[in-house]
């Protein structure tokens, strides 16, 4: 879609009507139609000045209206953070967005917003996987770096005040563990996540006896 911002610097919009009818460029029908919706969010947004310019303080009602995601979460001050904008996107010096700026500012707050949502999964993966990597320490207790049933019924059984499923405990051996019914940290990740440790470590109405 750059060529269309390209093309803003003469013009604000497409000619709806070739994009209307023209089926063979899809992308440019795409792009007619998101131009527009910037449009809206700009002369919304334009509402003190109404100037066909963004200042910081208009710009900031996007950050708490639309809650557009901030490269900076450390800036709480919305308006602080419109003005950081404002310097970055801002090429003639004016204090303030025209709608062409504001075009390629919109743009970029795509991939920012997919950059952040990428590092939030990642925090919350690498957390998950300090827990489970505790959690495999804890039930490894000759710290050999493998587990054996005995290690997982017991430990799994203790850690959650429950008896853990002997069947699903097998499985995990059976698929994993090789001829020597051992299973390595990776194993053990795997086996949690394809879900065969459900019972055991998810349902906490689970009482199924280790006896019986």
């Amino acid at each position: 879609m750059l060529f269309l911002l390209h093309n803003l610097k003469s013009k604000y919009y497409l000619n709806k009507r070739e994009a209307k009818t023209n089926f063979e460029e899809p992308e440019r029908q795409v792009a007619a139609r998101l131009v527009e919706h910037y449009r809206k969010q700009f002369d919304y947004l334009d509402s003190i000045k109404v100037d066909d310019m963004l200042n910081a303080e208009e710009l900031s009602e996007a950050f708490r209206t639309f809650e557009w995601p901030k490269v900076d979460p450390d800036i709480a001050d919305d308006e602080e953070y419109a003005k950081t904008v404002i310097n970055k996107y801002d090429k003639e010096n004016k204090s303030g967005l025209n709608f062409v700026e504001f075009c390629v500012f919109a743009e970029e707050l795509w991939e920012i917003s997919d950059k952040l949502q990428e590092a939030k999964c990642g925090m919350g993966f690498n957390k998950a996987m300090e827990v489970w990597d505790g959690f495999f320490k804890w039930l490894d207790r000759d710290n050999d770096g493998y587990l054996v049933m005995e290690d997982m019924i017991y430990g799994v059984s203790k850690m959650m005040y429950k008896d853990c499923d002997v069947n699903e405990v097998e499985k995990v051996f059976s698929e994993y563990g090789g001829t020597e019914k051992k299973i390595n940290y990776d194993s053990f990740v795997l086996a949690i996540a394809n879900g065969i440790l459900d019972k055991s470590l998810g349902d906490p109405n689970f009482t199924e006896s280790l006896i019986n």
